[in-house]
């Protein structure tokens, strides 16, 4: 829906066409959502039979964007109160050779004990449910062209209208994934959904804050939109590379870990230098992490000139 993005350092949101409200905000490793359904919903009796249907139903889909996807798997498990998507896929990367694995874990909860009425796997146009609530696991097999594959969970209407994911993605396991969720998102087994997603969002505000407060600018005589640009590629320039450090599946190593070198070519000659500037010590650690991969791998940077 237009003008309905809210987005600050640590939290986004937006309204969809059907008047549902998406929120998400992060901690270290792992992502939290909240979905807020319009309260006018109700669902359809014989009596209101033009009612809209309030049977949410969330569905995780393996296929990534640029549709690289070679093969992979997917399932779900749940009980009454809450439900688990996991997976796993292989996939090309953007820049570079070979592929590489991604996983990932996420739980579903809402504010009922029994908000979860059914759930299964699908591939390509056909979809299965399994009733004994058992976890499922499908092998799209690599088929050309890409058959769709994901897991779906259908939901009974919430009491106060939210669903909330917990999420987090590992380049080792999917078991990983959800030791990270349970880890950073552990208040949510207590039922502290709307307290969790605030105290989430304000503690990655606080970081962010304290991150971006070695700069300091003078406004006088800049306008609005140009202070806005300005403290936007700051906060851009601090999002990548990532610090990966414990999550490496390659090496063990006591060394930093740093991923997503994007355009390492070009980025040396701009946003390094920042951070050389702005964030030494995170800048100290990526140089360590370059010397560490190079250390297990035989591989570095190398500049290249036309």
């Amino acid at each position: 829906m237009n003008n309905t993005v809210e987005a600050d350092p640590g939290y986004f949101a937006i309204t969809l066409n059907t008047s549902v409200k998406v929120e998400m905000t992060v901690k270290e490793h792992a992502a939290l959502y909240r979905i807020t359904f319009p309260r006018n919903l109700t669902t359809p009796t014989s009596k209101n039979s033009s009612a809209l249907p309030y049977t949410p139903v969330i569905l995780f889909d393996l296929t990534d964007l640029p549709e690289t996807r070679i093969n992979g798997t997917i399932g779900v498990s749940w009980k009454p109160s809450k439900g688990r998507f996991y997976g796993s896929g292989t996939f090309v990367p953007s820049f570079g050779l070979g592929t590489y694995d991604a996983h990932f874990c996420a739980d579903a909860y809402a504010a009922s004990e029994n908000f979860i009425v059914d759930g299964g796997v699908f591939m390509n146009n056909r979809a299965g449910s399994r009733p004994n609530q058992e976890p499922v696991t499908i092998v799209p097999n690599g088929n050309t062209p890409l058959v769709p594959a994901g897991a779906w969970l259908k939901f009974a209407a919430p009491p106060d209208d939210e669903i909330y994911l917990r999420v987090a993605v590992s380049l080792y396991s999917a078991e990983r994934a959800c030791e990270l969720i349970e880890f950073e998102f552990r208040d949510l087994e207590k039922g502290n959904y709307g307290n969790t997603f605030e105290l989430t969002r304000r503690a990655a505000q606080d970081l962010w804050r304290e991150k971006l407060s070695v700069i300091e600018i003078s406004s006088t005589g800049v306008s609005t939109e140009l202070s806005t640009v300005f403290w936007s590629g700051a906060y851009r320039a601090m999002i990548s590379p990532q610090d990966y450090t414990g999550q490496n599946p390659l090496w063990e190593s006591d060394e930093p870990y740093y991923d997503s070198y994007y355009c390492i070519w070009d980025s040396f000659r701009s946003i390094h230098p920042l951070l050389t500037l702005v964030d030494p010590q995170s800048q100290t650690r990526m140089v360590r992490s370059l010397i560490d991969i190079y250390r297990h791998e035989g591989k570095r940077p190398r500049r290249y000139d036309k």
